[in-house]
């Protein structure tokens, strides 16, 4: 088992679920029986060796509404580094109509969000090129990927034009992140590198846990349906005021 991941709740935005699939996801005694070999995304399995993210997902419910304490748009590109099965990327996607890229560092979670992805409505318009919205997920290390838009962002600071190199990749406007504290810990110096370098509308949305040395310009509490409650946290610019921004 590679996976460490428990992602088996999911199975595209929410308007794509009929209602005779409502049983789909409960596993049967003989999938019990193979779940190493035919379910890599079984609950219940922890991969040796460190993690930058909890082993579960979001509620479908919750990602709604921490969309919308974010102000998510059309207009916005929306990164979710350590997706998962890209269900933030896929809900943005579907329900506010913004690009979304993901990135994952587990085979098995890329090539389910893949496969999410690929059951999408067929909405292809070849003259406006709306394929090139559908969501994406990049098989990397989440830390790789932000040297790389750090890389992008200061390249394009320095001569004050976007590069038209197709391998570069869209500039977020809004990054969701749902790691644990001692990853945001170690990874904070590269978040307030990219508050300081990324245009507005440009923010950063920390679900459960946030930044220690960074203060959020708003947060709320998401209630879930066991009763609990989900910390969301929002960064922008003025996060930096401390930080000789």
């Amino acid at each position: 088992m590679s996976n460490m991941y428990g992602y088996t709740d999911y199975n595209g935005p929410a308007d794509r679920k009929q209602p005779s699939d409502a049983n789909d996801n409960e596993p049967s005694e003989e999938d019990h029986d193979d779940d190493d070999e035919v379910n890599p995304l079984q609950a219940g399995f922890w991969m040796a060796g460190d993690s930058l993210a909890p082993p579960c997902g979001t509620a479908v419910p919750t990602i709604h509404a921490l969309l919308d304490f974010a102000q998510v748009n059309s207009k916005d590109i929306l990164y979710d580094l350590g997706c998962g099965d890209a269900r933030v990327c896929l809900e943005a996607y579907s329900n506010y109509g913004c690009q979304a890229v993901g990135v994952e560092v587990e085979v098995d979670l890329v090539e389910r969000a893949q496969q999410l992805i690929s059951n999408l409505p067929d909405t292809a318009d070849k003259e406006k090129n709306t394929l090139a919205l559908l969501p994406r997920v990049i098989h990397q290390d989440l830390r790789d990927l932000l040297d790389r838009l750090l890389n992008q962002l200061a390249e394009n600071n320095q001569d004050g034009s976007r590069s038209a190199d197709p391998a570069e990749l869209p500039l977020p406007t809004i990054i969701v992140l749902y790691l644990l504290p001692e990853s945001l810990h170690e990874l904070q110096d590269k978040f307030v590198a990219l508050l300081r370098l990324a245009p507005p509308p440009f923010r950063i949305l920390c679900n459960t846990w946030g930044f220690s040395s960074l203060r959020a310009i708003k947060e709320t509490e998401i209630a879930e349906g066991n009763g609990a409650t989900s910390p969301m946290h929002l960064y922008t610019r003025a996060s930096l005021v401390d930080k000789e921004a």
